[in-house]
């Protein structure tokens, strides 16, 4: 039987995949060849990670597995599913290496306190950088291709979120002015072509405070996220106001600071209930349909959700914003993995 196995590497990178490769012998020393083993890896949840286990030559096997979170992972060799004694070791995940950067050096003139992104069905990229009271756009290898002020007449106005009508190549974002680092008014959405002209401009100030966050229906409806009210309105494609629902609490449906809305499948609403530490998914008329997470840092687990998404792929992205990391759902709230760069 074997009896010995060697790690031949510690420590791994959490990017898609990690591979780690093993040595096997025997209690002589002597490698031993496409043996049957198997492998048990295990999170910092003490939740098994599933894991592919492949022979390679020379006594040595490769053991591959997507890890879900950082941090320190238990790995246990088996033979005939029996535990090797004294093959037991862990290996640290790290951190994610992201693929590509914007900032710095390929944007016009910097990113300042960068807070909402969009991509268009082109792959184009739309950065609303809040502290430059502008929206910025690349291509998909993240070459810079313009800027536009949120409003050009007052650089007090900028903008903390941002929707995409794919369909009709437009952007659609709330017109928030910040006055000596604080909200003063965020009562008005804007509208502008993706090339930065101004289409339209609508104003409530009796129905709106803190509109911080914008999502864009198949339909075109304007859903709306105002974090003072803790409720979410709707308007239709011209600004009409169509409906409202919420109000502060923490049962379903109530909020407290909502501070994200997106769209997701069959036009649902998905919102991050904030300073309740959970997402709230409703239909496109405002019915509650269900609400997954709760106060923590384990997987699943949120604190201050903030920016959210769904990918093509149907998965739900939220911003853990109080977790430093981004963690990634199905719907339904089942979770799959954590986006996390440590340090």
């Amino acid at each position: 039987l074997p009896t010995l196995v060697k790690p031949l590497d510690t420590v791994a990178v959490a990017s898609l995949f990690t591979n780690l490769p093993l040595l096997v012998t025997n209690a002589m020393g002597k490698t031993l060849e496409n043996y049957p083993i198997t492998v048990e890896v295990g999170d910092p949840c003490d939740d098994l990670v599933p894991n592919v286990v492949q022979y390679r030559s020379n006594g040595r096997y490769e053991i591959t597995f997507r890890p879900r979170i950082s941090g320190l992972h238990h790995v246990k060799v088996k033979f005939l599913d029996h535990a090797l004694p004294g093959t037991g070791f862990s290996i640290m995940i790290q951190s994610n290496d992201p693929v590509g950067k914007i900032g710095a050096g390929n944007v016009e003139k910097g990113l300042e306190f960068p807070r909402a992104v969009a991509v268009d069905r082109r792959n184009n990229i739309y950065i609303v950088d809040t502290g430059n009271s502008s929206i910025q756009k690349f291509d998909r290898n993240e070459k810079f291709i313009r800027s536009f002020q949120i409003c050009p007449e007052n650089s007090d106005f900028s903008s903390c979120g941002i929707a995409l009508d794919d369909r009709n190549g437009l952007l659609i974002c709330p017109e928030v002015c910040i006055h000596e680092a604080d909200i003063s008014n965020a009562d008005t959405i804007v509208v502008y072509t993706s090339e930065g002209q101004l289409c339209s401009r609508f104003s409530y100030p009796d129905l709106l405070q803190q509109a911080l966050s914008v999502a864009v229906t198949s339909s075109g409806h304007m859903v709306v996220a105002d974090a003072e009210l803790d409720m979410i309105f709707i308007m239709d494609k011209h600004g009409r106001f169509v409906k409202k629902f919420g109000g502060r609490g923490s049962s379903p449906g109530q909020f407290n600071r909502p501070t994200f809305v997106c769209i997701g499948e069959n036009d649902c609403i998905i919102v991050s209930d904030g300073d309740n530490h959970r997402i709230q998914v409703f239909d496109k008329t405002g019915k509650f349909l269900y609400t997954f997470g709760e106060r923590g840092n384990g997987k699943g687990q949120l604190c201050m959700p903030f920016g959210i998404v769904v990918d093509y792929h149907g998965n739900i992205l939220v911003v853990d914003g109080g977790n430093h990391r981004v963690q990634i759902f199905k719907y339904g709230g089942e979770f799959v993995s954590c986006i996390e760069s440590l340090g």
